[in-house]
């Protein structure tokens, strides 16, 4: 293991209460080991700081030292750079950004202990052809986007976004790995400023040193990069090629995904990507809420398609019925009548409007898997989002009235589409089950509207110089109560 890997901690060598197992992957940076607590009896993934692009070695007691001494203040001040960055990390919670469990000095180095998940990496993926299509790419691309705007609303960038830092755990979902915080400064600190940077997935202002151009910008370029290279077969060409030949002949070389791809994605999806390969930051999105509205935008193209229409694909479905919220109380019998004849069981790929803003129909639905946004026309900023349970389009069924919102698939969504039809078909008894339920969600809009409003009177008093007194949101805007601050 350690002639594959230069540096590597051995098999079986005990660091503090973690017993390594092996290593899982080894960069420029640091080295990955599957570890065992011995402690709490899991496996966990240690990364440990190991930056062999300075120049490292090992004492006999597997210490960690910097080969030249001159590197020993940069290595030192790198070394700072990685231990803050798994105490910021470890601020988050989100199911895609890798979780930081602890982190702790020893061996003249530093160690980020962290969660362990099974799958492989999506590099990985690429390199054996999987993962390629579009509705794949989408479902990693929107997770991705959210945990990626959690960070850049705290002031971070990743600066390091890449197949090889994006994980796919065996459920299909993607983490986000191995942040950039040491590798930028080492680049601001070094006269040999590509060796820390990823050819074709590092835009411009990354090659420049200078932290204080990057930006959200900065990562939607490499995750753009990532779903060329989904589409492509590879990644984008380097910018420095790209750079210098826009400088002298005034052309970009890099070919768009536009026309490497026409044959097999939406005209929307590869127009998005192309978008956010600008070499100029200041021509791309500039945040994750403005890329998303060019990946919503023109899907007349991409529609909405019927399923279960035999017999496997219906045991599928029931599978699925069964397992959410809005099903639980529903005999065998009445969930099997929802995969019936009379039902339209649908699916869409990411980006797909399943309901459009100011349109008339006669339908509800009831999404099975996936997840979707309501959007309004003109603003890219959703209004809720939705989950697997949850129903949509139930005030323009019972009121008749036009939609009042766009309903947008964020990843490839399943979902049960019921009419009047259907529903005088799924007889009076299931009726009355579905009926309790969209009452209760309607219930549950409101009280939230309710407390919404109640926080928006508050801050009216507040700003008028007067004290406002609320005896609860339950009890409505009658209880409200407030006196006169003169």
């Amino acid at each position: 293991m350690c002639k594959e890997y230069v540096g590597a901690l051995p098999e079986g060598y005990n660091l503090r209460q973690y017993e390594i197992k092996e290593v899982l992957g080894q960069g420029g940076f640091g080295v990955t080991y599957l570890a065992k607590d011995t402690m709490l009896d899991i496996l966990v993934a240690i990364k440990e700081f190991y930056p062999n692009v300075l120049g490292m070695a090992r004492t006999p007691a597997w210490e960690v030292r910097v080969a030249d001494k001159k590197d020993q203040k940069l290595f030192d001040q790198c070394l700072e750079r990685f231990v803050d960055e798994g105490r910021n990390i470890a601020r988050f919670r989100n199911e895609n950004i890798v979780r930081i469990m602890s982190f702790f000095k020893d061996n003249g180095t530093a160690y980020l202990i962290m969660e362990f998940v099974e799958g492989e990496s999506l590099e990985a993926k690429f390199q054996k052809g999987e993962w390629r299509g579009e509705m794949e790419l989408m479902g990693v691309l929107r997770p991705l986007m959210k945990a990626l705007q959690l960070l850049h609303n705290e002031g971070f960038v990743h600066r390091d976004v890449k197949p090889a830092n994006i994980y796919i755990r065996k459920d299909g979902s993607p983490l986000l790995l191995d942040f950039g915080a040491a590798r930028q400064f080492v680049s601001e600190n070094s006269s040999h400023l590509t060796t820390f940077l990823t050819p074709g997935f590092a835009p411009i202002e990354q090659y420049s040193g200078k932290k204080s151009e990057h930006g959200p910008w900065t990562d939607i370029y490499s995750l753009a990069a990532v779903l060329y290279t989904g589409v492509v077969g590879k990644p984008p060409l380097d910018m420095i090629a790209r750079s210098n030949s826009l400088l002298h002949n005034g052309t970009d070389p890099l070919v768009p995904a536009m026309r490497l791809g026409k044959e097999k994605y939406s005209r929307v999806f590869l127009a998005s990507i192309d978008r956010a390969l600008k070499v100029g930051p200041k021509e791309r999105p500039q945040n994750m809420d403005e890329w998303l509205h060019l990946f919503r935008m023109d899907n007349d193209t991409r529609t909405v398609q019927t399923v279960a229409d035999t017999q496997k694909d219906r045991e599928y479905i029931i599978k699925i019925i069964g397992s959410i919220s809005f099903f639980r109380g529903f005999s065998e019998e009445e969930q099997k009548r929802f995969v019936s004849n009379y039902t339209r069981i649908q699916k869409c790929a990411p980006g797909v409007y399943i309901v459009r803003e100011g349109s008339k129909d006669s339908a509800f639905y009831i999404l099975l898997s996936g997840s979707v946004s309501a959007i309004k026309n003109g603003n890219p900023v959703p209004l809720s989002e939705m989950g697997p349970g949850s129903i949509f389009g139930e005030i323009s069924f019972l009121t008749n009235m036009p939609r009042t919102a766009n309903v947008v698939a964020n990843e490839p969504c399943l979902f049960v589409q019921v009419d009047k039809e259907l529903m005088e078909n799924l007889g009076a008894e299931i009726r009355e089950k579905i009926k309790d339920r969209i009452i209760g969600q309607l219930l549950k809009r409101m009280t939230k509207m309710n407390q919404m409003l109640h926080n928006v009177i508050k801050a009216s008093y507040v700003l008028m110089g007067t004290h406002f007194k609320g005896d609860g949101v339950d009890d409505g805007l009658e209880a409200m109560e407030f006196d006169k601050a003169d």
